[in-house]
């Protein structure tokens, strides 16, 4: 396992709950740290089973703008959450985002998630909701 990432992604877009901060655009820096096996991309020297940085940050970017996220939490939450549904070879995603503007006698605001893949799941069980729903293999008493 290898842990890759992005630090200081500075992207300009709507946050905040106060109506002030819903009209103009803020600065966040994003921290990406993704986990997960480089192997066949280092055997193979093959981009397809990696993942692109230059890709990551554009759809990072582009998808937090789009987003005007009222809460960095959610922001953090969200992103996680959509990176790794786009490339499955992550099996960790921990995202930062820091809010310079947020609070007046500090460097920032900062909020951390990690989101880890589920290996393992539980197949569930699903509970009969009427006896059509029952089916009965083999011989009965």
């Amino acid at each position: 396992m290898a842990t890759v990432g992005i630090r200081d992604l500075q992207i300009q877009c709507i946050i905040g709950v106060l109506p002030s901060e819903r009209k103009e655009p803020q600065e966040v820096l994003i921290d990406i740290e993704l986990t997960f096996d480089i192997q066949a991309a280092c055997r193979n020297n093959d981009l397809t089973q990696t993942v692109d940085y230059s890709q990551l940050s554009s759809d990072i970017t582009a998808y937090i703008i789009a987003k005007k996220f009222r809460l960095l939490e959610s922001l953090v939450y969200e992103s996680c959450l959509r990176v790794m549904n786009l490339w499955p070879v992550v099996d960790q995603c921990k995202m930062t985002a820091s809010k310079p503007a947020a609070i007046g006698h500090a460097k920032c605001a900062v909020v951390s998630h990690t989101e880890r893949r589920k290996k393992h799941i539980q197949p569930s069980v699903l509970q009969p909701t009427s006896k059509e729903d029952v089916v009965i293999i083999g011989g009965g008493v």
